[in-house]
């Protein structure tokens, strides 16, 4: 049995300084981009963002868009690929926020786990999950799904993607989810409906002693 690896904000900035960044998509996602109807809202919240697309994609679909993300390497990339201006504001705690001058993109250099309503003025009409859930620590998941729960508004949808594998071969991350997983944190408080399933399996995925991967996505709503 192989015990789950447990990251701190220390390890995934020494990822990104060492370029070990396989996570990031050079395009925005297609499960977003396919599913985006169904989940459309006027505002949208990106857990540990990183630099991903996806909030360029969701800013050009009319949305406002704020992503919360630990490492400041990351945003800063963000930015200076996408030839986005903008401001960057210390407020209170020490967090930083990184506001786009033409779009509606925020990005709040800070603690996952600092991420409030009041914070941000606003709850959200999507929660866009697509490397949030998967990165946190397994110990983390319960109070996450409580967090999450507090930023949806009453009508928000969460998108959530999921990987699962043999969980005896490799500890992550990506953390698996298991129908298991899903029913223990979302079983009591959410309604969940699954609606994408495929195959996902790279050859660098060897390299994690891994044969298979497939990938799950689901909207969920709170109940």
């Amino acid at each position: 049995m192989v015990n789950p690896t447990e990251m701190e904000v220390s390890d995934w900035s020494q990822r990104w300084d060492d370029r070990k960044i396989g996570f990031h998509l050079s395009e925005a996602n297609s499960i977003l981009v396919k599913s985006f109807e169904q989940v459309k809202g006027s505002t949208v919240f990106v857990p540990l963002c990183g630099k991903t697309l996806d909030m360029l994609w969701l800013a050009q679909q009319g949305c406002t868009v704020i992503g919360v993300e630990a490492v400041g390497k990351a945003i800063e990339e963000f930015f200076e690929e996408n030839g986005i201006g903008h401001t960057v504001e210390s407020i209170n705690g020490g967090v930083k926020c990184y506001k786009a001058n033409e779009l509606k993109i925020s990005i709040f250099q800070c603690d996952l786990f600092a991420s409030t309503p009041e914070l941000f003025k606003t709850q959200f009409d999507l929660i866009w999950d697509r490397g949030s859930f998967v990165a946190i620590n397994l110990d983390m998941r319960p109070r996450y799904v409580s967090l999450i729960r507090g930023l949806m508004a009453p009508t928000g949808k969460w998108l959530l993607v999921t990987v699962e594998y043999d969980e005896t071969r490799y500890g992550g991350p990506p953390h698996a989810v298991s129908a298991r997983d899903m029913c223990t944190h979302f079983g009591n408080h959410f309604a969940v409906t699954k609606i994408h399933s495929e195959d996902a399996y790279e050859t660098r995925m060897k390299t994690w002693n891994l044969e298979s991967m497939s990938e799950n996505a689901f909207i969920i709503t709170a109940l």
